[in-house]
């Protein structure tokens, strides 16, 4: 370092300097080496070391499951990246994964099924962990050089969007700014991306069915539970006709998207290539969901109007005849099939 320039920090820097971290704790202890944390010394273009100047090196240290990250990983790498930004010695930081390809498959599908799977309520505290974790990453003070194959850093922005639903996994606007892609990361042949889409289309549509149906059964037993303790004038409203009749219409349409649903499952079982099927099932199940959230919502009145279960399940159902297809689209493909100009 230049001696005037060491003279001048020298004599402007502070007696003590604060630290920034958040935890005085090493980033391993956090989950049990899940994720490592290095410094190594910074070189220069001969070789030799810059004095005082380190790269952080941040590892992914689960290659057993492909590098996917766990809760306690999500926690450990923004700790890891804050401690990069802080480090007043680090001057950039490599973010990469444990194993020959050093590839990361995600979020780990075993904690997923175990634990989040049925608790929607910790999904979400998980994925503002999550989102906090590539606000770390993409606004760490350092330079990242991105060696984990399956996630992208540089070149890339990502704006997250507010949703009507589905809200524990938010859509986000993405953009690629000279982003290069090698051609060995390419999946089949080029422009046959299409052709390979299609072949998962028919489970697609039945998976969504199968969202619409189990989703209309839960708006029921909201619906009743409510139904069964709200008393007006000395009733009970699920003893007045006009509830009951509702009840009559929701357990209809649901029955008849599961119905729609399990026939096309059973056409896909036997080998059948499904089309009609699949796509008659997504829209009678989530064209019906959404009636049966709507019949819901009336029911209960201002309850469901404001926060709550059957809110959200009114909200989560307005996407079914949109996604995967909307339903204008799968009336087309339908219509394409019945041989109407013989």
């Amino acid at each position: 370092m230049n001696a005037v320039v060491q003279s001048i920090i020298d004599r402007d820097a502070p007696p003590h300097l604060n630290d920034h971290n958040l935890v005085d704790a090493d980033v391993e202890s956090l989950c049990d080496g899940l994720i490592r944390f290095e410094k190594r010394p910074a070189r220069r273009l001969d070789g030799s070391p810059a004095q005082g100047l380190f790269n952080a090196w941040i590892w992914m240290n689960n290659p057993a499951q492909y590098n996917s990250y766990t809760t306690d990983m999500v926690k450990a790498l923004i700790l890891a990246f804050r401690r990069a930004s802080a480090d007043r010695e680090v001057n950039a930081v490599v973010f990469t994964g444990a194993g020959d390809k050093a590839f990361c498959s995600g979020g780990n599908t075993r904690e997923y099924a175990e634990y989040y799977a049925g608790n929607p309520q910790e999904y979400r505290q998980y994925m503002r962990l999550f989102n906090d974790m590539v606000s770390a990453i993409l606004g760490c003070d350092k330079p990242v050089i991105c060696r984990v194959n399956g996630m992208r850093i540089g070149g890339v922005e990502i704006r997250p969007m507010n949703s009507l639903g589905t809200r524990t996994s938010r859509p986000n606007e993405v953009f690629f700014d000279d982003v290069y892609v090698p051609e060995e990361y390419r999946l089949g042949e080029e422009n046959a991306g299409w052709p390979m889409l299609m072949r998962g289309l028919n489970q697609e549509r039945l998976l969504l069915a199968a969202n619409g149906g189990g989703a209309a059964l839960r708006c029921i037993d909201v619906a009743r539970d409510f139904a069964r303790n709200r008393t007006t004038f000395g009733r009970k409203i699920a003893d007045y006709q006009a509830i009951s009749h509702k009840f009559a219409d929701m357990h209809t349409l649901t029955e008849m998207a599961r119905l729609a649903t399990f026939h096309a499952a059973d056409m896909l079982d036997a080998g059948h290539d499904a089309v009609m099927e699949t796509t008659t099932a997504k829209i009678v199940a989530t064209d019906n969901n959404y009636k049966v959230a709507d019949l819901g919502v009336q029911i209960m009145g201002g309850a469901a109007y404001v926060d709550g279960e059957m809110q959200r399940l009114f909200r989560e159902a307005r996407l079914g005849p949109i996604g995967g297809g909307s339903n204008e689209i799968l009336r087309n493909v339908i219509a394409a099939r019945m041989d109407l100009k013989g």
